[in-house]
């Protein structure tokens, strides 16, 4: 039998071999409004909730979608500093976050490839405001190339974060006019 853990919503999950039935986007939601982006090294408690949401506001609309759920691997699999994730050795992490990535677009019916290098852009933006942001001043460079997004970050709440995730998904569902997606 696979690994597999329990989400918010009670569902079992299996990383290993995710399926697209067993997505929640509450069970989403809950998690990275609860996770710490840095691993907890920030200044105050920022959550990945939030980044995703900033992330979604910096991309055409028609990207914001998959810009909001870009990071929800992490809802379902801890989350490794990039620079250790990058290793050779964490190819296997690297594999599983991006099956469970593309079952939640399966889940929602995103399309992702065509957007990635946006959404890596607004991404590394987010990155930038965050590391001037949220984070102590820095040792060494951290290397990024491009500026930093203009964007306010709150800190806010697991709560807060929770429902501006979930609202800001129900609204871009509700654009795309698809009766036929869930929207649990």
């Amino acid at each position: 039998m696979s690994a597999w853990i329990q989400t918010f919503s009670g569902l079992q999950f299996f990383p290993e071999a995710p399926r697209a039935q067993d997505v929640r986007i509450k069970d989403i939601a809950v998690s990275l409004s609860r996770t710490c982006r840095f691993r907890g090294h920030t200044l105050f408690f920022y959550s990945v909730a939030e980044h995703s949401i900033l992330v979604s506001r910096l991309v055409h609309s028609d990207l914001r979608l998959a810009a909001l759920l870009h990071d929800g691997a992490e809802a379902y699999m801890a989350d490794l500093p990039a620079p250790i994730k990058r290793l050779p050795e964490m190819a296997p992490f690297r594999r599983m976050e991006s099956r469970i990535l593309h079952a939640i677009y399966s889940r929602y019916d995103v399309m992702y490839s065509h957007a990635e290098a946006t959404i890596r852009e607004a991404d590394l933006a987010m990155l930038a405001t965050e590391r001037d942001t949220v984070m102590a001043k820095a040792p060494v460079d951290w290397g990024l190339t491009v500026p930093a997004a203009e964007a306010e970050i709150r800190g806010w709440t697991p709560e807060q974060a929770t429902d501006e995730f979930l609202g800001l998904f129900g609204r871009l569902m509700a654009a795309r006019n698809r009766p036929d997606l869930p929207v649990d």
